[in-house]
């Protein structure tokens, strides 16, 4: 049914439906039907062209509870560690991260006797006429 056949469908009962109000409530389908579990029913009944839209985005949702149940003690060990220590955690063999803790103390190490810029302006108070052959 189109707007026009709904308004009609309406005036018959006895009830004045505009069809600016229709055509909005038509756009608003899709947050009907993801929001409200009695709507979803309704609309099954009559329209099976969202039921398979429904279950993916039941199935990714769910998905996406459980990643955030699984990794909640993760985040909650992690609450107080910066990104340097989370990434450091990540690594699980011990040799790797004896490798690990060598190179950050080597490049620790490296900024100490790391040439500074210190720059140093010398001015000379003489001329050098006659100092030269």
């Amino acid at each position: 049914m189109n707007d026009r056949m709904i308004s009609e469908w309406f005036a018959l009962r006895g009830s004045k439906k505009g069809r600016s109000s229709i055509t909005h409530a038509l756009t608003k389908i899709s947050v009907y039907y993801k929001s409200y579990a009695n709507f979803r029913t309704k609309y099954n009944i009559y329209f099976n062209d969202r039921a398979e839209e429904f279950i993916t985005l039941e199935k990714s949702q769910r998905k996406a509870i459980k990643d955030i149940k699984d990794n909640l003690h993760t985040n909650i060990r992690n609450k107080d560690k910066d990104g340097l220590e989370i990434l450091v955690d990540t690594v699980s063999n011990q040799l790797r991260r004896d490798e690990l803790r060598d190179l950050i103390d080597m490049r620790i190490k490296s900024w100490s006797w790391k040439n500074k810029d210190e720059c140093q302006i010398i001015e000379g108070g003489e001329s050098l006429h006659g100092n030269f052959y």
